[in-house]
């Protein structure tokens, strides 16, 4: 396993309670193990220092080696994702389906990539103004008014409809709950999505990552926020991913909310549990010269810190000059056409539909 080592690091801004509102109740765990960012997917090694919340079990990173999300060169590419795409129609569908007010005037998407969601909300909600923010504002359809600022955003447009899929993860949280405690400001409607790390914990690898919140911290955020929740699952599958609709409440803001007491979490645990079955299932192969391994997510990454034999990647849809942890990724077709082996993480979402699929459509040998 190939590991780079790191030693320098970024300061983030520290929020002393937890999103779920508890100030005292927490475990503390340092780790030294690798983990990867969201863009480049190289494998680190750094030591971490984790705050578990013995309340809702939320997991913040309380230590100064959290990876910078925000700076790679960026090779690793969404675009054409039947995943990604499948997810984006899925919460759009949720909203749609939940949001029956007529008088949207205004939807915002924080971290909201190239704006595709917004423009499949806007088949719905057709009067209304589209506001996307995010780091850079290249990619972006001319259709949506770019921002950098969330504060700006909210203060000055009066958003009705705020959606955050999977970017809050890079925050703490504190600025947004300092923008929803001010009911004049607040959205309407809050849409949050992204990964139950409790069921899918491979989520503890990414260390550009400094809030895993849990199901039940969100909920807890939304009710100290003022908002009433309604909740459905972005796959009916193992509750890996959870989706949210926070409804504005009339009623003042409850800040102090006292949930009562979680089980504890082990974030070892978790992690070697996952660890001890990618090296199991790695050492199927390592005897092969050379192995495709299918998928670009963080289980395909953890798996291949294990493969002794010569691999590369492949996914169904590939973009051009798309790479993944730096190595070029193949098309399925070039795979069946060279009659490769295809090793399929065992915890990558929907592992039989992606077996099945396979099975039907190449003619390819799978380990």
């Amino acid at each position: 396993m190939k590991i780079k080592y790191k030693n320098k690091s970024n300061n983030f801004l520290l929020m002393q309670a937890c999103i779920c509102g508890s100030s005292s109740n927490f475990s503390y765990v340092l780790n030294n193990d690798f983990g990867f960012d969201h863009n480049s997917y190289k494998p680190c090694v750094n030591l971490k220092k984790y705050r578990i919340c013995n309340t809702c079990l939320s997991i913040k990173r309380e230590d100064n080696e959290i990876l910078n999300p925000f700076y790679s060169e960026y090779s690793h590419s969404t675009e054409n994702c039947i995943t990604a795409s499948n997810r984006l129609h899925r919460i759009s569908n949720f909203i749609i389906e939940n949001i029956e007010d007529k008088d949207i005037k205004n939807l915002c998407d924080f971290g909201g990539g190239d704006g595709e969601l917004l423009l499949l909300l806007k088949n719905k909600f057709q009067i209304a103004s589209l506001y996307v923010i995010e780091i850079m504002k290249e990619g972006i359809n001319k259709k949506i008014n770019y921002y950098s600022s969330l504060k700006e955003v909210l203060m000055d447009k009066n958003i009705d409809v705020f959606i955050a899929s999977n970017s809050l993860c890079y925050t703490d949280y504190s600025e947004l709950f300092n923008l929803l405690s001010n009911r004049e400001i607040s959205p309407k409607y809050i849409i949050f999505a992204g990964s139950d790390f409790i069921n899918r914990p491979s989520q503890l690898f990414y260390d550009d990552v400094t809030y895993n919140a849990s199901r039940k911290g969100i909920k807890l955020f939304l009710q100290r926020c003022g908002y009433e929740f309604k909740e459905s699952e972005l796959y009916d599958v193992n509750n890996k991913e959870y989706l949210i609709l926070g409804i504005k409440k009339k009623e003042p803001v409850n800040q102090n909310i006292i949930p009562q007491k979680y089980n504890k979490i082990n974030i070892n645990l978790l992690k070697n549990e996952i660890i001890n079955l990618y090296k199991v299932q790695a050492n199927l192969v390592n005897k092969e010269k050379k192995i495709t391994i299918f998928g670009t997510s963080i289980d395909s990454a953890i798996l291949s810190c294990f493969i002794n034999s010569e691999f590369n990647f492949t996914k169904d849809s590939i973009s051009k000059g798309e790479k993944f942890m730096g190595k070029e990724i193949i098309t399925l077709e070039t795979l069946e056409s060279s009659k490769g082996k295809l090793l399929i993480p065992k915890l990558i979402e929907k592992t039989q539909l992606i077996i099945d699929r396979i099975i039907n459509s190449y003619n390819i040998d799978l380990v």
